[in-house]
């Protein structure tokens, strides 16, 4: 959710700027799959 909101605020915060937005899309692949890695791990049932 953290994340979420940061990737948001950077986009609202970069509005007009192309250079910064893309650098914002390359990061969105990286940021993605780390959290999905986390709620995978989150969600594992321990033993």
């Amino acid at each position: 959710m953290i994340r979420a909101v940061h990737l948001a605020l950077y986009a609202h915060a970069t509005k007009g700027r192309p250079l910064e937005r893309r650098k914002l899309y390359q990061f969105v692949p990286e940021i993605a799959i780390t959290t999905l890695l986390l709620l995978v791990a989150a969600l594992q049932p321990t033993e």
